[in-house]
């Protein structure tokens, strides 16, 4: 009996954000280099780095929903 594989295909966008000429889409890497891009950025994570700035972003929310809210108060 013969063992059946399935393939996967694994895809990532490269961090050079540098579009192409012609299609103007970002380069994709795929499976074996999307898979060596994905380890090598996590072994280089610094354990203390924070991969969002979350006090910046939660500041843009607040900001956004406080904007929104004065629309919202008259349904309520």
């Amino acid at each position: 009996m013969a063992i059946q594989r399935k393939s996967r295909a694994f895809k990532d966008i490269s961090l050079s954000f540098s579009p192409h000429p012609v299609t103007k889409d970002l380069p994709v890497l795929v499976n074996e280099r999307a898979i060596t891009r994905s380890v090598r950025n996590l072994v280089e994570t610094i354990p203390t780095e924070s991969y969002f700035l979350t006090l910046y972003l939660a500041l843009i929310f607040v900001i956004l929903y406080l904007r929104g809210l004065h629309l919202l108060l008259p349904l309520l």
